[in-house]
């Protein structure tokens, strides 16, 4: 009885072992560390999105209809922001024309370079044939 078991205990083994997918390494893949930092800056009413060696800002205005004062309402701003580093235009702005705005948004963004955001404007023209 003890070698019935045994033969079964054993072929169990090999089967799962034969199903059982093994994970594969790849010596040539590397962990990856996107540290992000968001602050919205009341004072100057822009919120900053530190992305390694860049900071991003957006002028936030009451006409996004968010409120960066509830939590969802800053994972929506700061969701937008993404999006427009990503997708949006973005122009050069000079630390010192970061610490007009403010001090808090400088030292934030001290070494890093600065950009401004803005939703992509599309101007689409179109043209009507004549009716005939």
């Amino acid at each position: 009885m003890q070698g019935v078991v045994f033969v079964a205990v054993c072929v169990i083994g090999q089967i799962y072992a034969a199903t059982t997918v093994k994970p594969h390494h790849h010596a040539h893949e590397s962990n990856e560390l996107d540290p992000t930092l968001f602050y919205y800056d009341a004072a100057s009413n822009y919120l900053v999105m530190k992305l390694a060696d860049n900071c991003y800002l957006e002028k936030f205005s009451t006409h996004h209809g968010i409120n960066v004062h509830t939590e969802e309402g800053l994972l929506a701003a700061e969701t937008r922001l993404m999006f427009l580093v990503s997708k949006g235009t973005k122009h050069p702005m000079s630390h010192d024309q970061v610490n007009h705005l403010s001090q808090h948004v400088e030292h934030m963004c001290a070494g890093a370079s600065v950009y401004t955001v803005s939703g992509a404007h599309h101007h689409h023209t179109t043209t009507m044939a004549p009716m005939i």
